[in-house]
C-alpha cells in the first residue's frame, strides 16, 4: 500500500523521473505549462487568478520535500517539509507559515517555521497538514520515538505566528507500530481528525484550550479505512482504499445530537459507478458545502502515469445518502497524469492535481473545473490548467489547498539553484 503522504516514497520517485526524463519524446502537443512565465502569467490574469507566487522556506536544502502538504485559510499558508532537516538533523521535518502581505503573496518569505520538541532523525513532520483559523495541526507519520504517531497541534501565539513547537500533542489510545497515525489530518473549529492504517481519529478542543490528549472518539469500518479524512463543520469524510470488494470507498459521517463517539456506523457510503480494482478511489478527498470531491489517480488504467479522474458528489435535499457519482471530471489527450492525486473545492470551482502530467519533463500540472450553471455532470473540458514553470521534475500537483480566492499548489520535487527537491508551494490569488 503506498500512503499517500510518504515523503521518502516520493523522493524515490522523483529520482527515477530524473534519470528518465532525457529519454522521453520530446515530439509533445505544446501546453500552458510550456510556455514563458510571462505568457503563463498573462493566462492566470486572464481567468481572475492574478500571478502565481512561488512560496520556498528560507533554508530549504535538497531533499527537503518542501511543499509535499499544503493547507490554507484565509490569508495564511501551511506548508510541510517532512525530509528537512532540523539543527542539522536529517528528516526531522518542519512546518512553514506565510502570511500575505499588503503588497500580495509575490516573492514573499515565511513568518514562522514549526518544529516538534521531540523531533529526531525520520521524525517527518509536516507529511501532512491542516489549519482552521489560529489552529494547524501536522501529521508526523514516522516519529522516531513511538512509531505510532502522534500528530502536533500549534495554536497561534497573542503576538502573532513565530518560530515555535508545539503547542500539544494528540496521539491514538490504541496505537500500533506503522499505523501511519497522522497520515493526514483534517480541522474545522474545534474538531481534529486524524487519519491512520486503523481508523480515523477524533479530538475536540477541551474548554481549556489545545492539551496533549488521546481522541474523544474513533472511526472504523475495515481495513486500510481511514488513511485519507477531510471534515467540515459537523461531516467527517474518511477513504479506504480497499473498501467496496477492492473497488475503493469513501464514507460520510454526520455528528451525533450527543457528540462524537465510538462508531462504525456510517451515515453514506459513496463509491465510483465505474470502479475498478487498485484504481485508488479514495486516495484524495475534500469536501465544501454540499460538495464532496474524490480523487482517484489510478483510475482508467493501473500502472506508470493512468489518467486518473475525480468524482463528485452533490448532497441532495434529504441529506448525504449511499450513492454513485453525481459527475466524473476527467482530461484526455494529456498522457502521464494520474489526475486525482490531489484534490481542491470551494464553492462551485474544483481544482484537481496531476503531478505526473507535463509529459517531457514531469513537471505536473493542475486543472481546474467550475461548475456549470446547470449543475455538475461528467466532463472532460476543463476551465484552466495550472502550472509552475518553475525548477525540475517539480511534482506539481502533488497537494493542493483552496479557500475563498486562494489557490495553493505544493511542488515538492522542485529544484532551486543546484539543490535537487528543495521543493516550492504556488499560490494562486490576489
Amino acid at each position: 500500500m503506498r500512503y499517500p503522504r510518504a515523503g521518502f516514497t516520493f523522493l524515490t520517485f522523483l529520482l527515477l523521473m530524473r534519470i528518465t526524463a532525457n529519454a522521453l519524446d520530446s515530439g509533445k502537443t505544446l501546453r500552458v505549462s510550456d510556455l514563458p512565465a510571462a505568457a503563463q502569467a498573462r493566462i492566470s490574469r486572464a481567468v481572475g487568478l492574478g500571478v502565481p507566487a512561488e512560496l520556498t522556506a528560507s533554508d530549504g536544502v535538497t531533499s527537503s520535500l518542501f511543499g509535499l502538504s499544503v493547507a490554507v485559510s484565509g490569508s495564511t499558508v501551511v506548508v510541510g517539509a517532512p525530509s528537512a532537516s532540523v539543527n542539522g538533523v536529517a528528516g526531522v521535518g518542519a512546518v512553514y507559515i506565510f502570511v500575505k502581505p499588503a503588497t500580495g503573496w509575490e516573492n514573499m518569505t515565511q513568518v514562522a517555521k514549526l518544529t516538534a520538541s521531540n523531533g529526531g532523525y525520520a521524525t517527518e513532520l509536516g507529511g501532512s497538514v491542516a489549519i482552521s483559523n489560529d489552529t494547524i495541526v501536522a501529521g508526523a507519520v514516522n516519529v522516531a520515538t513511538s512509531e505510532t504517531g502522534p500528530a502536533y497541534v500549534f495554536t497561534k501565539p497573542s503576538g502573532g505566528w513565530t518560530d515555535m513547537n508545539e503547542t500539544a500533542q494528540i496521539s491514538a489510545s490504541d496505537g500500533y507500530p506503522y499505523n501511519a497515525f497522522g497520515n493526514s489530518v483534517a480541522i474545522s473549529g474545534n474538531t481534529i481528525v486524524a487519519g491512520s492504517g486503523g481508523g480515523a481519529y477524533i479530538y475536540v478542543r477541551p474548554a481549556g484550550g489545545w492539551t496533549s490528549t488521546t481522541q474523544t472518539a474513533k472511526l472504523t469500518e475495515a481495513d486500510d479505512f481511514g488513511l485519507i479524512v477531510a471534515i467540515e463543520g459537523n461531516t467527517i469524510v474518511v477513504g479506504d482504499l480497499a473498501g467496496n470488494g477492492g473497488l475503493g470507498s469513501v464514507y460520510v459521517f454526520l455528528k451525533p445530537a450527543g457528540g462524537w463517539s465510538n462508531t462504525s456506523a456510517f451515515d453514506a457510503e459513496l463509491t465510483a459507478s465505474d470502479g475498478a480494482v487498485g484504481a485508488q478511489f479514495g486516495f484524495a478527498l475534500a469536501i465544501s458545502g454540499g460538495t464532496i470531491v474524490v480523487g482517484s489517480p489510478q483510475a482508467h488504467g493501473r500502472g506508470q502515469s493512468p489518467p486518473g479522474a475525480v468524482y463528485v458528489y452533490v448532497e441532495t435535499v434529504g441529506g448525504w445518502t449511499t450513492t454513485t457519482e453525481t459527475a466524473q471530471l476527467t482530461v484526455t489527450n494529456e498522457p502521464h497524469q494520474e489526475l486525482g492525486y490531489s484534490v481542491g473545492v470551494n464553492g462551485r470551482r474544483i481544482v484537481a492535481g496531476a503531478p505526473d502530467a507535463k509529459a517531457g519533463t514531469y513537471g505536473g500540472l493542475s486543472y481546474m473545473f467550475d461548475e456549470p450553471a446547470t449543475g455538475w455532470a461528467s466532463t472532460s473540458s476543463f476551465t484552466n490548467r495550472l502550472a509552475a514553470g518553475s525548477g525540475i521534475v517539480e511534482g506539481f500537483g502533488f497537494s493542493i489547498a483552496f479557500t475563498g480566492s486562494n489557490i495553493v499548489v505544493g511542488g515538492p520535487g522542485t529544484d532551486i539553484g543546484s539543490e535537487f527537491a528543495v521543493g516550492a508551494a504556488f499560490v494562486y490569488g490576489p
